[in-house]
């Protein structure tokens, strides 16, 4: 107990949801940063910390994804990207199936840490489900060149990484559509 009668953490004990969660996240997650964060929380007892990022999905909104970075489905990081994408591409699948030619998206990313990482695992899933993709690889990008790339090279979506004027230790995942614009309901929803 703290000083003033309140529980420790190390004294809750903690869901069997919250454990499940646990579980799938350190089954699921590929980066050591994060699974290191994600397993020092659970041996150091911190059950509140580890509800606040484990237990609420980071969720769509204003077009796209954004948080602070960090371990967790709560915050942007390869997991969460990853799983974003692979929303992406199967709605994409669903909503372009009569398309006569291969489906397409172009990915860009800003200068903030990890954009070029989240863009490239963006990339790669594409790739592997016969996407063709168009990658500004080699240099940042301002985020209305993915609008313009979406209509020029006729995609069907396009993804840019940017927390935009969000603090420095947030980031995001901003998607286009076909038309250029960005993403609005009911297509967030779908792509969730």
């Amino acid at each position: 107990m703290t000083s003033d009668g309140k529980k420790n953490d190390r004294d809750k004990c903690p869901s069997d949801e919250l454990l499940k969660t646990i579980d799938l996240w350190l089954k699921w997650d590929q980066c050591e940063e994060t699974r290191k964060q994600i397993e020092q929380l659970k041996a150091e007892s911190k059950w509140d910390d580890l509800d606040a990022c484990m237990t609420h999905r980071i969720h769509f909104g204003t077009a796209g994804l954004r948080s602070k970075m960090g371990a967790g489905f709560a915050l942007m990081n390869e997991l969460t990207v990853i799983q974003a994408t692979q929303g992406l591409i199967r709605y994409m699948q669903i909503a372009f199936k009569d398309e006569s030619k291969p489906l397409s998206t172009v990915i860009g990313f800003d200068a903030r840490h990890q954009s070029h990482q989240f863009a490239r695992l963006a990339a790669a899933l594409f790739a592997h489900e016969q996407f063709r993709v168009y990658l500004f690889d080699s240099i940042t990008v301002p985020t209305p060149m993915i609008s313009f790339a979406v209509k020029k090279l006729k995609c069907q979506a396009g993804i840019v990484v940017t927390a935009s004027h969000n603090p420095k230790e947030d980031n995001g995942y901003k998607v286009y559509w076909n038309n250029g614009a960005q993403i609005i309901s009911p297509v967030d929803v779908k792509i969730a």
